[in-house]
């Protein structure tokens, strides 16, 4: 029984040392990034087109309001039926 407690014991060892292997830890990692980048560099895209439009939504927003604080006190409004 100690024989296998013995070897296994070993094997848990090299195992250990093997998954915990700098280089191995950076192969992990550079397969993580070749996988998950384009799905990144997708919706990095997307988020640009969505902030594009949101800017410009924000300048119209912005624009109305500074129209309507301009001509409220016109006598022109004042004076619709």
């Amino acid at each position: 029984m100690s024989i296998f407690y013995a070897a296994m014991e070993r094997v848990s060892e090299n195992m250990h040392v093997v998954a915990n292997e700098p280089s191995l830890a950076l192969y992990r990692l550079q397969e993580h990034v070749r996988k998950a980048l384009p799905f990144m560099v997708e919706k990095r895209g997307e988020f640009g087109q969505l902030h594009e439009q949101l800017q410009g939504r924000c300048y119209d927003a912005d624009y109305a309001v500074r129209y309507h604080m301009k001509h409220s006190t016109s006598a022109f409004f004042y004076n619709l039926p």
